[in-house]
């Protein structure tokens, strides 16, 4: 089975797209990586259970298939962004655009990113949540000016909100402007005492405050403040993914180096990945856009399927009110199928008897019943 994969190219609008799929059997993990022109996107992985054919190895078919699965899910996701991207384009709500702009940064499609999380903002000018990301994109782009400016206005409208005083603050460190950093960061420790992400980002400032006057020396000694607070973050239970623990293990390994270029990159890297945290989960908001605006009906299945996947990612999420407020929403769309489903056997048990006295009384409270329903969850989906 060496070398054992599948490829294929997708040109849509000025991307050119490529999407290799294979397989790790000893992880048991299927992975899709995506290209544009070469450069690498992103990654999707699918974990399954081996199967063995007999006793003499893996079933190489089971394998294919899942892969494959996989392959198929990866372009098909893709197509379906960029059909809703044009679809909503000229939408007027801003909470669809801001969805779409977070999958998009959630998947570093930074142009993409950008024109909707622009759009809900111009819909919406106190989407706190779209300048935060906006300004994220601009940092990673090294738009230093044009990051702090979104951010300066976002924290002018909730100046007491600590999490966007702490990515200010990491938008000063990564600018050089370490004195206003050094403000916004104590600020939100103020606020919020116990918020390891600022306390760690705090040590980072001091550290590189401090490699200015060193400004020659090819290695460094990290300060034990900052790995004091990268050992907590990094124990932190928010942080116990494959993903995030795999991020720290590297993480740690260029520390140890001592290597200045490599140290400082790899604190940089490690800033921006928990700064944006809590928006690099996408699963309800591609949920919702498939739903609203993904050109078919999402069978019962599917929704079945993004349930199971919200739930098990509730570990990480449940902490924060977001993932209630979308499990509900999960929960309500469920209910309407059924409540179509009901409709739908009333009214076949009442052709099957026209005169079933309780199956009409049914039927006729569930149709005054239907517009009602559907406009709550419209209204909520909004």
């Amino acid at each position: 089975m060496q070398g054992f994969g599948y490829q294929d190219n997708l040109r849509i609008k000025n991307h050119e797209f490529t999407v290799h799929t294979g397989f790790e059997p000893d992880k048991g993990l299927a992975i899709s990586e995506v290209f544009d022109r070469g450069k690498f996107i992103y990654a999707s992985n699918n974990y399954y259970g081996l199967r063995k054919k007999n006793e003499a190895g893996i079933d190489e078919q089971y394998l294919k298939e899942v892969a494959y699965g996989l392959h198929r899910q990866v372009i098909e996701d893709i197509r379906i962004l960029f059909y809703i991207h044009e679809k909503i384009r000229a939408l007027r709500q801003a909470n669809p655009h801001y969805r779409l702009g977070k999958i998009f940064f959630a998947r570093n499609f930074y142009e993409e990113a950008v024109d909707n999380f622009t759009r809900a903002i111009q819909l919406d000018n106190k989407l706190i949540k779209a300048y935060k990301l906006l300004a994220l994109i601009y940092l990673k782009q090294k738009k230093y000016q044009d990051a702090t400016q979104l951010l300066e206005k976002a924290v002018s409208m909730e100046p007491d909100f600590p999490d966007l005083l702490n990515c200010l603050g990491v938008i000063h460190t990564h600018s050089g402007r370490f004195e206003s950093a050094r403000d916004v960061l104590q600020k939100a420790l103020d606020i919020k005492e116990d918020f390891p992400e600022a306390n760690f980002n705090l040590g980072v400032l001091l550290f590189l405050s401090t490699l200015q006057e060193n400004s020659h020396d090819d290695t460094v000694v990290l300060p034990a403040r900052v790995m004091r607070t990268f050992k907590h973050i990094r124990e932190h239970e928010a942080y116990q993914s494959d993903e995030w623990q795999k991020l720290f293990t590297h993480t740690a390994e260029l520390m140890e180096t001592g290597n200045r270029e490599a140290v400082i990159e790899a604190l940089a890297t490690l800033q921006l990945k928990l700064v944006a945290a809590e928006h690099l989960n996408v699963t309800m908001d591609t949920f919702f856009l498939k739903f609203m605006y993904g050109g078919k009906e999402l069978k019962r299945e599917e929704v079945e399927k993004f349930e199971k996947i919200f739930q098990e990612e509730g570990e990480q999420l449940n902490r924060y009110a977001d993932y209630w407020n979308e499990l509900g929403v999960i929960h309500l769309i469920q209910c309407r199928d059924y409540f179509l489903k009901a409709l739908n056997e009333f009214e076949r048990a009442t052709k099957i008897n026209p005169k079933y006295d309780a199956a009409l009384n049914s039927l006729e409270l569930m149709k005054h019943g239907k517009k009602g329903f559907l406009i709550l969850l419209r209204a909520i989906l909004r």
